[in-house]
């Protein structure tokens, strides 16, 4: 079962977007927290390309992002 906020993004995405916009959301509601990296390598796509389509969905508001910035280590 899913909840109705999860249920109504998904319909919304297969309403509206195209798949690669489907696929990164579907991926992010599964996870609820992945790197760029991440969505990359799961979508066979480049870094460059998981931006593009996460920047739509963020102008949309229909994603948000968290950045943690790790202490670099020598």
């Amino acid at each position: 079962t899913m909840d109705l906020p999860t249920l109504l993004v998904k319909v919304v995405m297969r309403s509206f977007y195209e798949d690669k916009y489907i696929v990164l959301m579907d991926f992010i509601l599964r996870e609820r927290l992945l790197t760029d990296d991440a969505l990359a390598d799961r979508m066979r796509f480049s870094i460059r390309d998981v931006a593009k389509v996460a920047a739509k969905l963020r102008e949309d508001r229909l994603l948000w992002m968290y950045t943690n910035h790790l202490p670099y280590n020598d």
